[in-house]
C-alpha cells in the first residue's frame, strides 16, 4: 500500500538527482533534421562535434580529437533550431546525458551510444556576432472593434514598449558571420 508508493518516489528523487547535466560548446556537424512530429510532439537530432584543447609543453594551443555527440530537441526547441541551425553553427547545448540502447537489425547485436537531450541549444556567442529576433507572444498583438480602429490592451502596449527599449520587433533572425564558418 502506502509503503510502496513512497518507496518508489524516494527511488525517483534518487534517481533523478544522479542524472548527469552537461555542458556542451561546440559546432553543428550536420543540419537538423526533424525526426519525429505529431500533434502534440516534434523531435530533431542534430550532431555536434567538441574540440578539447590544450596547451602543449612549449605553451602552444593544440586542437586534441573531437567528441562528436547526437543532440535530440523536443518541442518549440526542436522547431528552432530545425528552422534556425545549420552544420558548421558554433552552438552551446545544455541538456540531459543519457545512454541509448537499442538491437541492430542486420547482426541482432545490442548496440548503445551516448546521447543529449538539449534543454537549450543557443550560438557560441563567444565565436560570433548574433542577432535575434523576439517573438511576440499570442494575445498581444492588436485587435480591431467593428468600426475598425484598433483597441490596443495594455498588456500589447507593454510588449510594445518593451520591444522600443530593446529594438525593433521586426527584425529578422541573422546570424552575422555566418556564411564564413571558422573551419
Amino acid at each position: 500500500g502506502g509503503g510502496q508508493a513512497i518507496h518508489a518516489k524516494k527511488e525517483w528523487s534518487t534517481m533523478s538527482s544522479q542524472m548527469a547535466t552537461i555542458h556542451l560548446t561546440g559546432n553543428m556537424v550536420s543540419n537538423p533534421e526533424m525526426k519525429h512530429r505529431t500533434e502534440d510532439a516534434a523531435m530533431a537530432v542534430f550532431r555536434m562535434a567538441v574540440n578539447h584543447r590544450y596547451q602543449d609543453r612549449n605553451g602552444q594551443w593544440v586542437d586534441g580529437s573531437p567528441t562528436f555527440v547526437t543532440v535530440q530537441c523536443w518541442g518549440k526547441l526542436a522547431q528552432n533550431v530545425v528552422s534556425d541551425g545549420y552544420k558548421g553553427m558554433p552552438v552551446v547545448v545544455v541538456g540531459r546525458l543519457y545512454q541509448s540502447t537499442w538491437t541492430a537489425q542486420d547482426s541482432g547485436e545490442k548496440r548503445s551510444a551516448l546521447r543529449i537531450r538539449a534543454s537549450h541549444v543557443g550560438a557560441d556567442m563567444g565565436l560570433r556576432r548574433v542577432t535575434v529576433t523576439r517573438e511576440e507572444p499570442v494575445g498581444n498583438k492588436q485587435q480591431s472593434d467593428q468600426d475598425g480602429d484598433d483597441v490596443a490592451s495594455s498588456q500589447a502596449e507593454d510588449t510594445a514598449a518593451e520591444d522600443a527599449a530593446q529594438g525593433s520587433e521586426n527584425e529578422e533572425r541573422e546570424l552575422v558571420g555566418a556564411a564564413a564558418p571558422p573551419f
